[in-house]
């Protein structure tokens, strides 16, 4: 599921609009743009089961998001993945300029996934848990803000 999240948010069509790292995966985009269409096929591909690490499922998440598209095409999306544990990335990304293609699941340079290069057990994680709040209430102001708006 993390996989299908980054390439959306790394796609040509949603790279300028996304934030990439170890700790997230955010896209926020207008409903007409062509990142929304990259969102329509994430939709499609997610699993639709119970994510219990974010406590939703993430497909019907998504749909709704989508939904909310059908009212106004100046309205916006936003999706949002957290891991379970912080995923190790070289760096982040959040434009197109990228020249290299983001790292699919199955790759042999792929360490997105390996537990071995988690930094669960470091003193790093107490800084880890105050980067998520600080992220999940910059979102909740940006929604905020976006529906004063």
């Amino acid at each position: 599921m993390w996989d299908l999240y980054v390439s959306t948010a790394t796609s040509d069509a949603c790279a300028a609009d996304s934030t990439v790292n170890g700790y997230s995966v955010y896209i926020l985009t207008s409903c007409d743009s062509e990142c929304a269409d990259k969102i329509k096929d994430l939709a499609e591909a997610l699993p639709n089961c119970y994510y219990y690490y974010e406590f939703m499922n993430k497909k019907q998440d998504v749909l709704e998001e989508l939904d909310d598209c059908g009212e106004s095409s100046s309205y916006h999306i936003s999706v949002t993945i957290y891991p379970d544990s912080p995923i190790k990335f070289a760096s982040s990304t959040s434009s197109s300029e990228s020249d290299t293609e983001p790292l699919l699941s199955g790759d042999p340079a792929d360490e997105t996934l390996d537990s071995s290069t988690v930094g669960i057990a470091s003193s790093a994680g107490l800084s880890q848990t105050f980067v998520g709040i600080d992220q999940m209430w910059s979102f909740l102001l940006l929604q905020i803000a976006i529906i004063l708006a």
